[in-house]
């Protein structure tokens, strides 16, 4: 379970890092606060943190197709690029299907 809740952790910290490079220090705050719906082993903040990490993968993905728009409009290598994110997505898309698994494992442990 603990490697669960650290690519969880690492996804919001990676999402924190992304607003901070354009001065979003609101959206860098509640980045850095999603971890913390972990503590409360409850499975509806669970499913919120859950669904902030889909957006958080949405937002991956329109900031792909902008960077990699903006090497083709300069004629730079863009391949290495969408690599890169194309990792970045799939991580965090495995922090959303292991806070999905948290949910389930917290309804368990409810209802024992």
């Amino acid at each position: 379970m603990w490697y669960r809740v650290t690519i969880i952790v690492l996804a919001c910290l990676l999402l924190a890092a992304h607003f901070l490079r354009f001065d979003h220090l609101l959206l860098t705050g509640v980045s850095l606060c999603l971890p913390l719906l972990l503590l409360g082993r409850n499975p509806i903040t669970i499913r919120l943190l859950q669904g902030a990490l889909t957006v958080a993968a949405i937002e991956w993905t329109i900031s792909s197709w902008s960077l990699v728009q903006q090497r083709l409009a300069l004629g730079q290598d863009y391949i290495r690029l969408s690599i890169i994110m194309a990792s970045v997505i799939a991580f965090t898309l495995l922090a959303v299907k292991f806070s999905g698994d948290l949910t389930k494992r917290f309804k368990t442990n409810r209802k024992e």
